[in-house]
C-alpha cells in the first residue's frame, strides 16, 4: 500500500513519518518494509527503503518514526510492504495511527502569535506560579489574583471582564504574601 504526498508537502524543511505497527510474521523469511520514492511510484523498486523489520513486536504495537525529508517533492510517495515466503501463517502486519508531520524551518525571523490560544498558556504558568508561591491558596484565589493582578489596559476594558492584562508579578503581589514563613540566616 503506498500513501502520496501530494502537494501538501511543497515547501516543507522537514518531514517526519509517524506510525504503529503490529508485526507477527515469521522471522528471516518474511518481511515488513517502510519505504518512499521521492519520483512517485513504486516505493520499493526505485525507492528507498527506510527499514526492513522481520519477525514479531511481541504481540503489541510498536511506535515507528522516520525522518522523510527528501520525500520534499509533490510526487513523492509512502510505502508498506509485506514480503512473505507463506510457509507459517502469523497474522501479518496491521499499520495503525498512520500520519505525516511538517515543518517549514524560519531561521531569519520570529514569527508573533496572538489569540485565545496564545493567551492560555501565559494565564496557565501564572496560576501555577501563584499556586507554587503559596501552596494554601485555593484555585479561586489563584483566579483572582490572576484576573486582579494585571495592568490595566484601556484597549481592553470592553474585551475583558476587568479591563486588565496577566501579569505574573503583579498577579504574585495581588494576594497577601505567605505568613508563618521563617527563614534563617547563617554567617
Amino acid at each position: 500500500m503506498g500513501e502520496n504526498l501530494g502537494s501538501t508537502s511543497n515547501g516543507v524543511d522537514a518531514a517526519v513519518l509517524n506510525f504503529y505497527a503490529f508485526i507477527d510474521t515469521e522471522t528471516s523469511t518474511d518481511f515488513f518494509r517502510v519505504g518512499y520514492n521521492t519520483a512517485g511510484g513504486d516505493a520499493f523498486t526505485t525507492g528507498t527503503t527506510l527499514q526492513s523489520i522481520s519477525g514479531s513486536t511481541g504481540g503489541a504495537a510498536q511506535s515507528f518514526s522516520f525522518d522523510i525529508s527528501a520525500c520534499n517533492t509533490a510526487t513523492c510517495a509512502i510505502g508498506f510492504q509485506l514480503a512473505t515466503n507463506a510457509s507459517v501463517t502469523d497474522l501479518g502486519v496491521a499499520v495503525l495511527l498512520f500520519n505525516i508531520e511538517s515543518l517549514v524551518l524560519n531561521n531569519t525571523t520570529y514569527e508573533l502569535l496572538n489569540g485565545t490560544s496564545m493567551a492560555t498558556p501565559y494565564a496557565a504558568g501564572i496560576v501555577a506560579s501563584i499556586l507554587s508561591y503559596h501552596p494554601d491558596y485555593t484555585a479561586a484565589d489563584a483566579v483572582t489574583a490572576l484576573k486582579f493582578g494585571g495592568e490595566t489596559v484601556t484597549a481592553l476594558a470592553s474585551t475583558t471582564v476587568t479591563g486588565r492584562a496577566v501579569n505574573l508579578e503583579g498577579s504574585l503581589n495581588y494576594l497577601a504574601a505567605p505568613t508563618g514563613v521563617a527563614a534563617t540566616v547563617v554567617y
